[in-house]
Order: structure tokens, then C-alpha cells, then sequence
């Protein structure tokens, strides 16, 4: 019951993109009502909802990874909430966390820590690779395994996994997504700035998607180009645009990227808080990166990953 009632406010709050009501006052109170009743019904969820209606074909595995700061710890439970009552369940869900933000579990809230078993497992790892955090290290620890990216700060509905592992099985091959852009290009045959990219709402198969990562996207690491680990080159080229180094690393070794249907995502509601896209976004660096990935790899190997 309470993975219905989850699963239709994501559906009725997505269907706003669709009649392009992006500033619509029900939208507005649609979303402040949400956060709200969400969390509440997450933990409702969670009490009675931990054992998923389907399972995986031929032995697959998929990893669930994301990272956090402070800024939003004390509300990432629900975004681990939304995965553990998942149709599909998980084989891991794992949170990565820089001990140079979080020198000990003891630091962390209850809400969070009183979620931690065989499935979901708080991890604490050197460093501050940023948002790298919720790729680099289970690319390398399941690199075999169906490993799904996903934000500390929006709901997801309860049969995201499933969708995502039905497209895979539909197209084995590809990177699968719910959040992209058409990527556009000048006559010149450059790209276009970033803000001038059109954001893609329905099913998509083109050969121009640039996915963002953390709408929900599954990897098939070991597919990657070999370069994905290297975080000398991520934290170098681009240290706050893991969806441009990831997009890159995809395109590089000639994978295709698969759409799935998805309107608008709902957002989990955290006081003052600052999204990565939106500062690369207004302070244009996400242009700035792109660049930098563009140059190095023609360079190195005489080709740019984001030329058609």
C-alpha cells in the first residue's frame, strides 16, 4: 500500500514537465505537501515493505551508490528509504562518505545509521573526491555487477530499479538512464554551451543523449572506458562534473545510452540547499570542463569525446 501511495506522487508530480507547468503554484504545493507525507510514509514503508516483488535474471547483482556532505546527512535516509522499498530489490545499497567530512559513524544521524544491514552499508573512505565518490569506488569494487547511481536529494519512486533493470535487459548493452539532454552543436561542429541543451523528457535512444548520472542511471562498470578509475584525470579535468566525466568515459568506448520515460523529479525539501548542477550551471563551469575533457583526449588519443 504505502509503495503505491509513494510510487503515485512521483508519477502525478513528474506529469507537471509534461504540460510544462515548471512554475505552477500546484506544483509548488505539490512538492511541499510531498516532503511532508513522504517521510512518513517511507518509514511506514520500511516496517513493512523491505522484501521486493521481483528479483534479478541469471545471477545479477545491482549495487546502488550514492555520497553525501553534511549539508544534507540528516535527510539522506529518505533517499535510502526510497531504495530499500524498491519492487526490485537491491543487492547492495551503499553510501560513501569522506572522513574528511565525517571522522567517525559516531558523527552521523540515527535516522541513517538505524538503516544500515546486509543490504545497506555506510561506507567511510579517504579523501573528498566530491561527487566522483558515488562512481569511483564501486566502479572498482563491483565492476562486474549492474551498478545504479543515484543523488542524496530526490525521491524516487519505488519501481525505479525495476524499469532501469527492464530497459537493461532490453538493450544489454547500453548505459540506461531516466534524466538526459540533447546535446547540441554550432555549424562548426562544436558544442553548444550547456544551457543551450534541451532537456529530454520521454524515451530516448540518441546517439546525442548526455545523461545526468544521478537521476538514476545504470553502469555496467567494466564496460567503461579504462580511464574511468582514474581519479588523477577526474579530479583534474572535471572535479565537480562527475556527469561529464562519466558521459565521456561512456562515449569513449562507443556504448549507447538508453532513455527511459521520466517527467519531472521530486525533490527532497533541505533547507539552503546548494546543488552542484546549479552552481556549474550558472557559473558556467560546466562548459569550462567539458572543454577540458575535450582537449585532453584529442590530444592523447586524437579524438574528443563529445564530437558527433
Amino acid at each position: 500500500m504505502f509503495n503505491v501511495i509513494i510510487r503515485v506522487y512521483s508519477i502525478l508530480y513528474s506529469s507537471y514537465g509534461k504540460l510544462n507547468l515548471m512554475l505552477s503554484p500546484m506544483r509548488f504545493l505539490w512538492r511541499k505537501l510531498a516532503n511532508v507525507l513522504q517521510p512518513r510514509w517511507l518509514r511506514r514503508s520500511l516496517q513493512t515493505c523491505r522484501v521486493g516483488e521481483q528479483t534479478l535474471q541469471n545471477g545479477e547483482r545491482i549495487v546502488v551508490s550514492l555520497t553525501s556532505f553534511p549539508a544534507r546527512i540528516n535527510d539522506v535516509w529518505q533517499v535510502v528509504a526510497c531504495m530499500l522499498a524498491q519492487t526490485l530489490q537491491p543487492t547492495k545499497v551503499i553510501l560513501w562518505l569522506s572522513k574528511e567530512q565525517f571522522a567517525s559513524k559516531d558523527a552521523l544521524p540515527q535516522s541513517l545509521l538505524s538503516l544500515e544491514d546486509e543490504t545497506f552499508s555506510i561506507r567511510l573512505v579517504d579523501g573528498d573526491l566530491r561527487s566522483h565518490k558515488k562512481h569511483y569506488y564501486a566502479f572498482r569494487e563491483y565492476p562486474g555487477d549492474l551498478v545504479v547511481i543515484i543523488d542524496d536529494d530526490l525521491y524516487y519512486p519505488t519501481d525505479m530499479l525495476a524499469k532501469l533493470y527492464e530497459a537493461h535487459c532490453q538493450n544489454p548493452t547500453a548505459v540506461v538512464c531516466r534524466y538526459a539532454y540533447q546535446m547540441s552543436y554550432a555549424p562548426d561542429g562544436t558544442v553548444k554551451p550547456y544551457a543551450q541543451w534541451g532537456k529530454v523528457m520521454g524515451a530516448s535512444a540518441s546517439g546525442q543523449l548526455f545523461f545526468g548520472s544521478g537521476g538514476g542511471t545504470l553502469f555496467q562498470p567494466a564496460k567503461l572506458y579504462p580511464d574511468i578509475s582514474r581519479k588523477d584525470l577526474f579530479t583534474r579535468l572535471t572535479p565537480q562534473a562527475d556527469d561529464i566525466w562519466l558521459n565521456a568515459m561512456t562515449r569513449l568506448a562507443d556504448i549507447p545510452v538508453v532513455k527511459i520515460p521520466c517527467g519531472l523529479i521530486l525533490p527532497v525539501f533541505i533547507a539552503q540547499n546548494v546543488t552542484l548542477a546549479a552552481t556549474n550551471l550558472y557559473e558556467n563551469r560546466n562548459d569550462a570542463q567539458l572543454q577540458d575533457v575535450q582537449s585532453y583526449y584529442a590530444e592523447e588519443i586524437g579524438r574528443r569525446p563529445f564530437v558527433p
